[in-house]
Protein backbone atom coordinates (compact mmCIF):
# COMPACT_ATOMS: atom_id res chain seq x y z
CA UNK A 1 0.00 0.00 0.00
CA UNK A 2 1.37 3.45 -0.24
CA UNK A 3 2.83 5.49 2.20
CA UNK A 4 0.83 8.50 2.32
CA UNK A 5 3.43 10.32 4.55
CA UNK A 6 6.78 9.77 2.13
CA UNK A 7 8.31 12.45 -0.16
CA UNK A 8 6.64 11.75 -3.51
CA UNK A 9 8.17 9.61 -6.11
CA UNK A 10 9.57 11.71 -9.29
CA UNK A 11 10.82 9.48 -12.23
CA UNK A 12 12.56 12.11 -14.60
CA UNK A 13 13.80 10.61 -18.07
CA UNK A 14 17.52 12.43 -18.91
CA UNK A 15 17.49 10.10 -22.90
CA UNK A 16 16.22 7.88 -24.78
CA UNK A 17 12.76 9.54 -25.18
CA UNK A 18 12.07 10.86 -28.90
CA UNK A 19 15.09 9.24 -30.11
CA UNK A 20 16.96 5.41 -30.29
CA UNK A 21 19.79 5.17 -27.95
CA UNK A 22 21.36 6.91 -24.54
CA UNK A 23 18.55 5.60 -22.52
CA UNK A 24 19.13 7.38 -18.97
CA UNK A 25 16.20 7.92 -16.22
CA UNK A 26 15.86 8.66 -12.98
CA UNK A 27 13.77 7.54 -10.33
CA UNK A 28 13.90 9.80 -7.03
CA UNK A 29 12.05 9.98 -3.48
CA UNK A 30 13.39 12.36 -0.99
CA UNK A 31 17.03 12.41 -0.20
CA UNK A 32 17.46 8.95 -2.70
CA UNK A 33 17.80 8.58 -6.07
CA UNK A 34 18.72 5.78 -8.38
CA UNK A 35 19.48 5.75 -11.64
CA UNK A 36 18.26 3.36 -14.81
CA UNK A 37 20.81 2.48 -17.66
CA UNK A 38 23.21 5.04 -18.73
CA UNK A 39 23.68 4.61 -22.40
CA UNK A 40 25.30 6.39 -25.51
CA UNK A 41 24.43 6.89 -29.39
CA UNK A 42 25.92 7.95 -32.42
CA UNK A 43 25.99 11.22 -34.14
CA UNK A 44 23.00 10.98 -37.06
CA UNK A 45 24.35 14.41 -38.16
CA UNK A 46 26.91 13.96 -41.45
CA UNK A 47 28.30 17.91 -40.11
CA UNK A 48 29.40 16.10 -36.62
CA UNK A 49 32.69 15.98 -37.75
CA UNK A 50 35.16 14.15 -35.54
CA UNK A 51 31.78 13.11 -33.40
CA UNK A 52 32.19 9.72 -32.21
CA UNK A 53 29.31 9.09 -29.47
CA UNK A 54 27.06 11.19 -27.76
CA UNK A 55 26.37 10.73 -24.03
CA UNK A 56 23.60 12.43 -22.15
CA UNK A 57 24.20 15.94 -20.01
CA UNK A 58 24.84 14.35 -16.51
CA UNK A 59 24.34 18.25 -15.19
CA UNK A 60 21.08 17.04 -13.85
CA UNK A 61 23.00 13.87 -11.59
CA UNK A 62 26.17 16.31 -11.28
CA UNK A 63 23.51 19.14 -9.03
CA UNK A 64 22.16 15.65 -7.26
CA UNK A 65 24.92 13.84 -6.73
CA UNK A 66 24.68 13.30 -2.87
CA UNK A 67 21.73 11.64 -3.63
CA UNK A 68 22.98 9.21 -5.75
CA UNK A 69 22.36 5.16 -4.18
CA UNK A 70 22.67 3.19 -7.22
CA UNK A 71 23.28 2.68 -11.21
CA UNK A 72 20.87 -0.08 -11.90
CA UNK A 73 21.47 -1.80 -15.51
CA UNK A 74 18.92 -4.04 -17.52
CA UNK A 75 21.38 -4.84 -20.38
CA UNK A 76 24.75 -4.87 -21.81
CA UNK A 77 23.97 -2.74 -25.16
CA UNK A 78 26.09 0.21 -25.99
CA UNK A 79 22.59 2.37 -25.32
CA UNK A 80 22.12 0.85 -22.05
CA UNK A 81 25.70 0.76 -20.36
CA UNK A 82 28.02 2.72 -23.26
CA UNK A 83 27.82 5.75 -20.81
CA UNK A 84 28.80 4.39 -17.61
CA UNK A 85 32.73 5.12 -17.85
CA UNK A 86 31.68 8.68 -18.78
CA UNK A 87 29.34 9.28 -15.98
CA UNK A 88 31.67 7.58 -13.16
CA UNK A 89 34.17 10.01 -14.62
CA UNK A 90 32.38 13.18 -13.62
CA UNK A 91 30.51 11.43 -10.38
CA UNK A 92 30.44 8.93 -7.77
CA UNK A 93 28.22 6.62 -7.86
CA UNK A 94 28.38 4.46 -4.35
CA UNK A 95 26.88 1.14 -6.56
CA UNK A 96 26.03 -0.56 -10.12
CA UNK A 97 23.83 -3.07 -10.07
CA UNK A 98 23.16 -5.71 -12.57
CA UNK A 99 23.29 -9.25 -14.20
CA UNK A 100 26.61 -11.18 -14.05
CA UNK A 101 27.00 -10.56 -18.00
CA UNK A 102 25.71 -6.99 -17.65
CA UNK A 103 28.15 -6.48 -15.36
CA UNK A 104 30.72 -8.25 -17.22
CA UNK A 105 30.57 -6.08 -20.24
CA UNK A 106 29.78 -2.80 -18.26
CA UNK A 107 32.92 -3.58 -16.08
CA UNK A 108 35.26 -4.03 -19.04
CA UNK A 109 34.41 -0.38 -20.46
CA UNK A 110 35.00 1.17 -17.18
CA UNK A 111 38.68 -0.43 -16.47
CA UNK A 112 39.97 0.91 -19.37
CA UNK A 113 39.28 4.68 -17.71
CA UNK A 114 41.37 3.23 -15.03
CA UNK A 115 37.72 3.83 -12.69
CA UNK A 116 36.92 0.29 -11.55
CA UNK A 117 37.32 0.61 -8.26
CA UNK A 118 35.36 4.12 -8.27
CA UNK A 119 32.52 1.30 -7.15
CA UNK A 120 30.57 -1.24 -5.83
CA UNK A 121 29.67 -3.94 -8.25
CA UNK A 122 26.68 -6.08 -7.64
CA UNK A 123 25.67 -9.06 -8.61
CA UNK A 124 21.59 -9.06 -9.31
CA UNK A 125 19.80 -12.44 -9.91
CA UNK A 126 16.30 -12.27 -11.14
CA UNK A 127 14.87 -15.80 -9.54
CA UNK A 128 16.23 -13.91 -5.66
CA UNK A 129 14.69 -11.39 -3.47
CA UNK A 130 14.40 -8.22 -4.47
CA UNK A 131 17.40 -5.79 -3.67
CA UNK A 132 16.70 -2.87 -1.40
CA UNK A 133 18.31 0.30 -1.77
CA UNK A 134 17.01 3.03 0.10
CA UNK A 135 13.62 3.43 -0.29
CA UNK A 136 13.26 1.55 -3.05
CA UNK A 137 12.39 -2.21 -3.39
CA UNK A 138 14.17 -3.49 -6.50
CA UNK A 139 12.58 -6.68 -7.97
CA UNK A 140 14.09 -7.99 -11.59
CA UNK A 141 12.77 -9.72 -14.22
CA UNK A 142 14.12 -11.60 -16.93
CA UNK A 143 13.70 -10.91 -20.30
CA UNK A 144 14.54 -11.69 -23.74
CA UNK A 145 16.70 -9.75 -25.65
CA UNK A 146 19.41 -10.08 -28.43
CA UNK A 147 22.08 -9.84 -25.17
CA UNK A 148 22.21 -12.42 -22.97
CA UNK A 149 21.01 -11.83 -19.18
CA UNK A 150 18.28 -8.91 -20.15
CA UNK A 151 15.58 -7.67 -17.30
CA UNK A 152 13.30 -5.82 -16.28
CA UNK A 153 12.83 -3.62 -13.08
CA UNK A 154 10.19 -3.42 -11.11
CA UNK A 155 10.81 -0.87 -8.30
CA UNK A 156 8.47 -0.62 -5.49
CA UNK A 157 8.24 2.80 -3.98
CA UNK A 158 6.53 3.96 -1.39
CA UNK A 159 3.85 5.72 -3.73
CA UNK A 160 3.43 2.38 -5.92
CA UNK A 161 5.70 0.02 -8.10
CA UNK A 162 7.42 1.73 -11.19
CA UNK A 163 7.46 -1.06 -14.15
CA UNK A 164 10.56 -0.15 -16.48
CA UNK A 165 10.83 -3.12 -19.28
CA UNK A 166 14.22 -2.16 -20.62
CA UNK A 167 14.29 -3.81 -23.87
CA UNK A 168 12.66 -6.80 -24.44
CA UNK A 169 11.00 -8.95 -27.15
CA UNK A 170 8.10 -12.12 -26.10
CA UNK A 171 10.88 -14.92 -28.26
CA UNK A 172 9.06 -18.18 -28.32
CA UNK A 173 12.41 -20.58 -28.55
CA UNK A 174 15.48 -18.19 -27.58
CA UNK A 175 18.63 -19.61 -28.47
CA UNK A 176 19.87 -19.60 -25.10
CA UNK A 177 16.46 -21.23 -23.34
CA UNK A 178 15.90 -18.13 -21.34
CA UNK A 179 12.51 -16.66 -22.52
CA UNK A 180 10.65 -13.43 -20.79
CA UNK A 181 9.16 -14.60 -17.86
CA UNK A 182 5.56 -13.75 -18.27
CA UNK A 183 4.78 -15.69 -15.25
CA UNK A 184 6.68 -12.97 -13.44
CA UNK A 185 5.30 -9.60 -15.01
CA UNK A 186 1.63 -11.09 -14.44
CA UNK A 187 2.52 -11.26 -10.81
CA UNK A 188 4.01 -7.60 -10.65
CA UNK A 189 0.56 -6.72 -12.79
CA UNK A 190 -1.59 -8.56 -10.34
CA UNK A 191 -0.19 -6.68 -6.96
CA UNK A 192 -0.44 -3.39 -9.17
CA UNK A 193 1.77 -1.28 -11.24
CA UNK A 194 1.12 2.75 -10.46
CA UNK A 195 3.37 3.41 -13.79
CA UNK A 196 4.63 1.32 -16.55
CA UNK A 197 7.61 2.34 -19.09
CA UNK A 198 7.63 0.48 -22.05
CA UNK A 199 9.96 -0.03 -25.00
CA UNK A 200 8.68 1.35 -27.96
CA UNK A 201 11.30 0.75 -30.65
CA UNK A 202 8.94 -1.51 -32.66
CA UNK A 203 5.36 -0.25 -31.18
CA UNK A 204 4.91 0.24 -35.29
CA UNK A 205 5.53 -3.16 -36.50
CA UNK A 206 2.16 -5.31 -36.73
CA UNK A 207 2.65 -9.06 -35.21
CA UNK A 208 5.08 -10.50 -33.45
CA UNK A 209 9.03 -10.63 -33.86
CA UNK A 210 10.61 -12.97 -35.17
CA UNK A 211 12.59 -15.35 -33.21
CA UNK A 212 16.55 -15.20 -33.13
CA UNK A 213 16.51 -18.98 -33.68
CA UNK A 214 14.91 -18.23 -37.42
CA UNK A 215 17.62 -17.01 -38.90
CA UNK A 216 19.50 -20.37 -38.59
CA UNK A 217 18.00 -21.83 -41.77
CA UNK A 218 18.50 -18.89 -44.44
CA UNK A 219 22.29 -17.70 -42.57
CA UNK A 220 22.87 -21.54 -42.89
CA UNK A 221 21.90 -21.83 -46.48
CA UNK A 222 23.96 -18.17 -47.62
CA UNK A 223 27.17 -19.54 -46.05
CA UNK A 224 26.94 -22.89 -47.96
CA UNK A 225 26.31 -21.07 -51.11
CA UNK A 226 29.54 -18.66 -50.35
CA UNK A 227 32.23 -19.64 -52.69
CA UNK A 228 34.74 -17.99 -50.91
CA UNK A 229 35.53 -16.42 -47.94
CA UNK A 230 32.59 -15.31 -45.18
CA UNK A 231 32.48 -11.95 -43.91
CA UNK A 232 29.71 -11.16 -41.51
CA UNK A 233 29.14 -8.30 -39.52
CA UNK A 234 26.94 -7.65 -36.75
CA UNK A 235 27.13 -5.40 -33.38
CA UNK A 236 29.41 -6.81 -30.91
CA UNK A 237 27.16 -7.44 -28.04
CA UNK A 238 25.03 -9.87 -30.30
CA UNK A 239 26.21 -13.13 -28.42
CA UNK A 240 23.45 -15.06 -30.27
CA UNK A 241 24.19 -13.71 -33.44
CA UNK A 242 28.19 -14.61 -33.03
CA UNK A 243 27.18 -17.97 -31.80
CA UNK A 244 24.92 -18.83 -34.93
CA UNK A 245 27.62 -17.92 -37.00
CA UNK A 246 30.32 -19.69 -35.08
CA UNK A 247 28.30 -22.83 -35.27
CA UNK A 248 27.59 -22.66 -38.96
CA UNK A 249 31.29 -22.33 -39.18
CA UNK A 250 31.61 -25.81 -37.61
CA UNK A 251 29.29 -27.56 -39.69
CA UNK A 252 30.66 -25.91 -42.83
CA UNK A 253 34.58 -26.25 -41.56
CA UNK A 254 35.10 -23.26 -41.52
CA UNK A 255 38.32 -21.35 -39.19
CA UNK A 256 36.62 -18.38 -37.68
CA UNK A 257 38.65 -14.72 -36.77
CA UNK A 258 37.18 -12.18 -35.03
CA UNK A 259 38.37 -8.57 -36.07
CA UNK A 260 37.52 -5.73 -33.76
CA UNK A 261 38.76 -4.58 -30.05
CA UNK A 262 35.25 -4.45 -28.82
CA UNK A 263 33.70 -8.03 -30.42
CA UNK A 264 36.91 -9.60 -29.31
CA UNK A 265 36.86 -8.22 -25.82
CA UNK A 266 32.72 -9.06 -25.70
CA UNK A 267 33.15 -12.72 -27.23
CA UNK A 268 35.99 -13.58 -24.94
CA UNK A 269 33.96 -12.58 -21.88
CA UNK A 270 31.28 -14.40 -23.04
CA UNK A 271 33.17 -17.69 -23.77
CA UNK A 272 34.73 -17.20 -19.94
CA UNK A 273 31.16 -17.12 -18.69
CA UNK A 274 29.84 -19.79 -20.56
CA UNK A 275 27.27 -17.61 -22.99
CA UNK A 276 29.25 -18.48 -26.12
CA UNK A 277 30.50 -22.00 -26.92
CA UNK A 278 33.13 -22.30 -29.24
CA UNK A 279 34.38 -25.52 -28.52
CA UNK A 280 35.76 -27.20 -32.04
CA UNK A 281 35.88 -24.26 -34.09
CA UNK A 282 39.43 -22.92 -34.69
CA UNK A 283 39.54 -19.72 -33.69
CA UNK A 284 42.49 -17.69 -35.95
CA UNK A 285 44.84 -14.98 -35.16
CA UNK A 286 44.25 -12.21 -37.48
CA UNK A 287 47.52 -12.54 -38.93
CA UNK A 288 47.17 -16.24 -39.67
CA UNK A 289 44.35 -15.14 -42.28
CA UNK A 290 46.39 -14.69 -45.19
CA UNK A 291 48.04 -18.32 -45.18
CA UNK A 292 44.31 -19.94 -45.20
CA UNK A 293 41.98 -20.83 -48.26
CA UNK A 294 39.50 -17.82 -48.20
CA UNK A 295 36.94 -20.83 -48.55
CA UNK A 296 38.20 -22.04 -45.17
CA UNK A 297 37.52 -19.36 -43.34
CA UNK A 298 34.45 -17.21 -41.79
CA UNK A 299 35.21 -13.60 -40.42
CA UNK A 300 33.14 -11.92 -37.65
CA UNK A 301 34.02 -8.31 -37.40
CA UNK A 302 32.41 -4.86 -36.23
CA UNK A 303 31.83 -1.98 -38.40
CA UNK A 304 28.10 -2.90 -38.78
CA UNK A 305 27.12 0.81 -38.35
CA UNK A 306 29.85 1.82 -40.85
CA UNK A 307 31.51 3.13 -38.12
CA UNK A 308 35.33 4.92 -39.89
CA UNK A 309 37.57 3.14 -38.15
CA UNK A 310 36.05 -0.39 -37.73
CA UNK A 311 37.28 -3.48 -39.05
CA UNK A 312 34.66 -3.62 -42.06
CA UNK A 313 35.32 -0.29 -42.76
CA UNK A 314 39.00 -0.59 -43.05
CA UNK A 315 38.45 -4.05 -44.95
CA UNK A 316 36.42 -2.53 -47.64
CA UNK A 317 38.92 0.61 -48.16
CA UNK A 318 41.25 -1.63 -48.53
CA UNK A 319 43.70 -0.32 -45.99
CA UNK A 320 43.20 -3.22 -42.79
CA UNK A 321 46.65 -4.72 -42.21
CA UNK A 322 45.05 -8.71 -42.63
CA UNK A 323 42.02 -8.57 -44.93
CA UNK A 324 41.60 -7.47 -48.53
CA UNK A 325 38.90 -7.52 -50.21
CA UNK A 326 37.91 -9.88 -53.03
CA UNK A 327 35.78 -10.85 -55.72
CA UNK A 328 34.49 -14.09 -54.08
CA UNK A 329 34.16 -13.15 -50.98
CA UNK A 330 30.57 -12.96 -49.61
CA UNK A 331 29.84 -10.59 -47.11
CA UNK A 332 26.75 -10.64 -44.73
CA UNK A 333 25.02 -7.02 -42.43
CA UNK A 334 23.55 -9.08 -40.06
CA UNK A 335 22.33 -6.04 -38.23
CA UNK A 336 19.69 -2.95 -38.73
CA UNK A 337 21.21 0.27 -40.12
CA UNK A 338 20.53 2.64 -36.94
CA UNK A 339 18.97 5.98 -38.62
CA UNK A 340 21.57 8.51 -39.76
CA UNK A 341 24.13 5.35 -40.58
CA UNK A 342 22.61 4.97 -44.11
CA UNK A 343 24.68 6.55 -45.88
CA UNK A 344 28.29 5.50 -44.66
CA UNK A 345 26.79 1.41 -44.55
CA UNK A 346 25.78 2.14 -48.52
CA UNK A 347 29.35 4.04 -48.85
CA UNK A 348 30.89 0.10 -47.27
CA UNK A 349 28.34 -1.87 -49.33
CA UNK A 350 29.14 0.15 -52.64
CA UNK A 351 32.74 -0.69 -52.24
CA UNK A 352 32.45 -3.82 -51.96
CA UNK A 353 30.62 -4.45 -54.59
CA UNK A 354 32.30 -2.58 -57.17
CA UNK A 355 35.26 -5.00 -56.62
CA UNK A 356 32.75 -8.08 -57.40
CA UNK A 357 31.88 -9.20 -53.64
CA UNK A 358 28.66 -10.74 -52.86
CA UNK A 359 26.62 -7.96 -49.99
CA UNK A 360 23.51 -9.30 -48.67
CA UNK A 361 21.76 -7.34 -46.01
CA UNK A 362 18.77 -7.18 -43.92
CA UNK A 363 16.82 -5.46 -46.80
CA UNK A 364 17.42 -8.45 -49.32
CA UNK A 365 16.97 -11.81 -47.02
CA UNK A 366 16.25 -12.89 -43.85
CA UNK A 367 20.04 -12.01 -41.88
CA UNK A 368 18.40 -10.34 -39.03
CA UNK A 369 15.72 -9.75 -36.30
CA UNK A 370 14.90 -7.51 -34.03
CA UNK A 371 15.20 -8.18 -29.82
CA UNK A 372 12.87 -5.29 -29.67
CA UNK A 373 8.79 -6.64 -29.25
CA UNK A 374 6.46 -5.97 -31.76
CA UNK A 375 2.61 -4.28 -31.64
CA UNK A 376 1.22 -7.62 -31.01
CA UNK A 377 3.53 -8.60 -27.94
CA UNK A 378 3.80 -5.02 -26.59
CA UNK A 379 -0.68 -5.83 -26.10
CA UNK A 380 0.00 -9.08 -24.23
CA UNK A 381 2.75 -7.02 -21.78
CA UNK A 382 0.16 -3.82 -21.45
CA UNK A 383 -2.66 -7.04 -20.63
CA UNK A 384 -0.64 -8.65 -17.76
CA UNK A 385 0.69 -5.45 -16.63
CA UNK A 386 -2.36 -3.81 -16.52
CA UNK A 387 -0.70 -0.37 -15.25
CA UNK A 388 -2.48 2.71 -13.72
CA UNK A 389 -0.65 4.71 -16.27
CA UNK A 390 1.37 4.18 -18.86
CA UNK A 391 4.20 6.18 -20.84
CA UNK A 392 5.95 4.88 -23.61
CA UNK A 393 9.89 5.33 -24.00
CA UNK A 394 12.92 3.78 -25.85
CA UNK A 395 11.77 4.86 -29.57
CA UNK A 396 11.00 8.23 -31.64
CA UNK A 397 7.88 9.86 -31.44
CA UNK A 398 6.14 7.44 -34.57
CA UNK A 399 7.23 4.95 -31.93
CA UNK A 400 5.58 6.20 -28.87
CA UNK A 401 2.82 7.68 -30.64
CA UNK A 402 2.33 4.13 -32.19
CA UNK A 403 3.04 2.36 -28.32
CA UNK A 404 0.22 4.74 -27.02
CA UNK A 405 -2.49 3.66 -29.38
CA UNK A 406 -1.53 0.07 -28.34
CA UNK A 407 -2.38 1.10 -24.51
CA UNK A 408 -5.97 2.42 -25.79
CA UNK A 409 -6.81 -0.94 -27.44
CA UNK A 410 -6.37 -2.34 -23.61
CA UNK A 411 -8.55 0.30 -22.26
CA UNK A 412 -6.03 2.61 -21.00
CA UNK A 413 -7.66 5.51 -21.06
CA UNK A 414 -5.87 8.78 -22.70
CA UNK A 415 -5.74 10.56 -19.24
CA UNK A 416 -3.66 7.38 -18.19
CA UNK A 417 -1.25 7.78 -21.27
CA UNK A 418 1.74 10.39 -20.60
CA UNK A 419 3.42 11.06 -23.93
CA UNK A 420 6.92 12.65 -22.71
CA UNK A 421 9.89 14.38 -23.11
CA UNK A 422 13.97 13.96 -22.13
CA UNK A 423 13.59 16.03 -19.16
CA UNK A 424 10.06 15.44 -18.22
CA UNK A 425 9.06 15.02 -14.50
CA UNK A 426 6.37 12.70 -13.65
CA UNK A 427 5.11 12.84 -10.00
CA UNK A 428 4.19 9.86 -8.12
CA UNK A 429 1.68 9.88 -5.56
CA UNK A 430 -0.47 7.64 -3.18
CA UNK A 431 -0.54 5.17 -6.53
CA UNK A 432 -1.26 8.51 -9.00
CA UNK A 433 0.80 9.54 -11.47
CA UNK A 434 0.70 13.24 -13.28
CA UNK A 435 2.92 14.77 -16.01
CA UNK A 436 4.31 18.19 -14.22
CA UNK A 437 5.08 21.30 -16.04
CA UNK A 438 9.06 21.13 -14.55
CA UNK A 439 11.67 20.37 -16.87
CA UNK A 440 15.21 19.35 -15.92
CA UNK A 441 18.11 20.44 -17.95
CA UNK A 442 18.90 18.03 -20.72
CA UNK A 443 21.01 17.97 -23.47
CA UNK A 444 23.61 15.81 -24.99
CA UNK A 445 27.71 15.51 -25.00
CA UNK A 446 29.78 15.57 -28.12
CA UNK A 447 32.70 12.81 -27.66
CA UNK A 448 36.01 12.64 -30.01
CA UNK A 449 36.49 8.75 -28.78
CA UNK A 450 40.46 8.87 -29.72
CA UNK A 451 40.71 11.21 -26.90
CA UNK A 452 37.38 10.73 -24.71
CA UNK A 453 37.39 14.51 -24.53
CA UNK A 454 34.27 16.36 -25.52
CA UNK A 455 34.01 18.18 -27.86
CA UNK A 456 32.20 21.74 -27.45
CA UNK A 457 29.40 23.40 -29.35
CA UNK A 458 32.05 26.22 -30.59
CA UNK A 459 34.81 23.89 -31.66
CA UNK A 460 32.28 21.77 -33.81
CA UNK A 461 31.01 25.11 -35.34
CA UNK A 462 34.82 25.42 -36.11
CA UNK A 463 35.02 22.07 -37.71
CA UNK A 464 31.59 22.69 -39.56
CA UNK A 465 32.76 26.19 -40.92
CA UNK A 466 36.61 24.78 -41.77
CA UNK A 467 34.75 22.23 -43.90
CA UNK A 468 32.05 24.33 -45.71
CA UNK A 469 33.99 27.26 -46.42
CA UNK A 470 37.50 26.49 -45.98
CA UNK A 471 40.49 27.36 -43.71
CA UNK A 472 42.93 30.99 -44.12
CA UNK A 473 45.63 31.04 -41.97
CA UNK A 474 47.40 34.53 -41.83
CA UNK A 475 50.51 34.62 -40.20
CA UNK A 476 52.06 38.05 -38.84
CA UNK A 477 55.95 38.49 -38.27
CA UNK A 478 55.12 41.53 -35.93
CA UNK A 479 58.65 42.98 -35.54
CA UNK A 480 59.29 42.86 -39.52
CA UNK A 481 56.00 43.63 -40.56
CA UNK A 482 55.59 40.75 -43.77
CA UNK A 483 53.14 38.63 -43.47
CA UNK A 484 51.83 35.48 -45.18
CA UNK A 485 48.34 34.28 -45.98
CA UNK A 486 47.95 30.33 -46.42
CA UNK A 487 44.42 29.22 -47.53
CA UNK A 488 42.83 25.96 -48.03
CA UNK A 489 39.77 24.47 -49.35
CA UNK A 490 39.43 27.85 -52.20
CA UNK A 491 39.18 26.92 -56.03
CA UNK A 492 41.83 28.19 -58.28
CA UNK A 493 39.86 31.10 -59.34
CA UNK A 494 39.73 32.45 -55.88
CA UNK A 495 43.16 33.66 -55.95
CA UNK A 496 42.07 37.15 -56.77
CA UNK A 497 40.11 36.93 -53.61
CA UNK A 498 42.41 35.56 -51.43
CA UNK A 499 45.02 38.69 -53.05
CA UNK A 500 42.19 41.03 -51.64
CA UNK A 501 42.31 39.61 -48.35
CA UNK A 502 46.13 39.11 -48.05
CA UNK A 503 46.00 43.54 -48.72
CA UNK A 504 43.32 44.19 -46.34
CA UNK A 505 45.49 41.85 -43.56
CA UNK A 506 48.86 43.68 -44.82
CA UNK A 507 46.65 47.17 -44.36
CA UNK A 508 45.69 46.03 -41.18
CA UNK A 509 49.22 45.35 -39.66
CA UNK A 510 50.67 48.58 -41.29
CA UNK A 511 48.07 50.51 -39.30
CA UNK A 512 48.36 48.26 -36.56
CA UNK A 513 52.35 49.73 -35.67
CA UNK A 514 51.58 52.67 -33.62
CA UNK A 515 49.18 51.33 -31.72
CA UNK A 516 51.02 48.74 -29.28
CA UNK A 517 48.30 46.42 -29.55
CA UNK A 518 48.99 43.16 -27.50
CA UNK A 519 48.86 39.57 -29.59
CA UNK A 520 45.12 38.58 -29.16
CA UNK A 521 43.90 42.74 -29.85
CA UNK A 522 46.21 42.45 -33.40
CA UNK A 523 44.95 38.78 -33.84
CA UNK A 524 41.33 40.09 -34.03
CA UNK A 525 42.32 42.89 -36.16
CA UNK A 526 43.74 40.63 -38.64
CA UNK A 527 41.09 38.53 -38.57
CA UNK A 528 38.80 41.17 -38.82
CA UNK A 529 40.38 42.52 -41.49
CA UNK A 530 39.89 39.01 -43.35
CA UNK A 531 36.80 38.24 -42.78
CA UNK A 532 35.24 41.04 -44.40
CA UNK A 533 36.99 41.01 -47.14
CA UNK A 534 35.92 37.27 -48.23
CA UNK A 535 32.55 37.58 -46.83
CA UNK A 536 31.80 40.44 -47.93
CA UNK A 537 33.07 39.25 -52.43
CA UNK A 538 32.24 35.83 -51.72
CA UNK A 539 29.53 35.43 -49.09
CA UNK A 540 31.68 32.71 -47.89
CA UNK A 541 32.37 32.57 -43.90
CA UNK A 542 35.69 30.55 -43.78
CA UNK A 543 37.69 29.99 -40.62
CA UNK A 544 40.19 32.36 -40.32
CA UNK A 545 43.47 31.84 -37.89
CA UNK A 546 45.49 34.62 -36.90
CA UNK A 547 49.48 33.88 -35.93
CA UNK A 548 50.86 36.54 -34.55
CA UNK A 549 54.62 35.65 -34.02
CA UNK A 550 57.20 38.44 -32.23
CA UNK A 551 60.45 37.00 -34.62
Amino acid sequence: MPDSSAPIVRVIPLGGIGEIGKNISVVECGDDLIVVDCGLTFPREEGQFGVDIVLPDFSYLVENVARIRALVLTHAHEDHIGAVPYLLRELSVPKILGTRFTLALTKSKVDEFGLLGATEWVEIVPEDDPVQVGPFELEFVRVSHSVPDAVAVATHTPHGTVFHTGDLKLDPSPLDGVATDLGHIAEIGSDGVALYLADSTQADVPGHTRSERSLAGPLRDICSRAPGRIVATCFSSQIHRMQQFIDIAHEEGRSVCILGRSMNRNSNIARNLGYMDADGVELLKPQQLADRDPRTVMVLCTGSQGEPLAALSRFAAGTHPHLRPDALDTVIFSSRTIPGNENRVHRIQNSLAKVGAQVVGSDTAHVHVSGHASSAELLTLLQLVRPTTFVPVHGEWRHMRAHSELARAVGIGDDRILLIENGSVIELQDGQARLTDEFVTVGEQLVDRTSNDEILEDVLEERQQASGDGVVVVVAHETSGTLEVIARGFAEGDGGLLDEARGAAEEALGDSAGMRLDELELSRMLQEAVEGVVRGRSRRSPLVVPVVLGD
